[in-house]
């Protein structure tokens, strides 16, 4: 598996890590556009931040053929539903990992956020690349990860302007 995927591997993260790292920055240089807030973070919370894996994260799994040379002829429904682990695992191990690091041991750090970030990035295309050959004979998941990525959408949109009174919005 390494020597057939590991460059899709290797660049599908490094590209990821670099859009997200984009995305950071897009809200404030456009002086604070409504729309922007909505697809980028516009504020410091732990959930905007997750705004950075899921947008680059869709890019690469839905446009792996131009951008990254995924190795397999996986159909559009395949890549969606990777697209939709990888993002999940992406975004867990992220969460999780501030949270351990930030309340648990009251480590607050941007180097170790960034390791992070990159990690939960890796980790995320692994489990997505491995999952895209797995899923090949099935289709019944596409719906659920449609909806999913879709839901997940709506409540980055909601939520960025409206957020509940927990510790994972502000």
């Amino acid at each position: 598996m390494i020597k057939k995927y590991g460059h899709y591997l290797l660049r599908s993260t490094c590209l990821v890590f670099l859009l997200g790292s984009i995305f950071h920055f897009l809200y404030d240089i456009s002086g604070n556009l409504w729309l922007l807030g909505i697809l980028f973070p516009n504020s410091e919370s732990i959930w905007e931040h997750l705004k950075l894996c899921y947008l680059p994260i869709l890019i690469v799994w839905l446009l792996p053929n131009t951008i990254t040379a995924f190795p397999d002829t996986c159909s559009r429904n395949q890549m969606l539903c990777s697209a939709a682990l990888s993002l999940t695992l992406c975004s867990w191990f992220i969460a999780s990992a501030y949270y351990f690091f930030a309340c648990g041991l009251q480590i607050h750090s941007l180097p170790l956020d960034l390791i992070l970030y990159a990690i939960g990035i890796f980790l995320g295309q692994l489990h997505g690349i491995h999952l895209s050959r797995k899923l090949c004979p099935y289709r019944c998941c596409l719906p659920v990860c449609i909806v999913y990525l879709l839901l997940l959408g709506f409540l980055f949109a909601l939520w960025s302007y409206n957020p509940p009174a927990f510790s994972l919005f502000s």
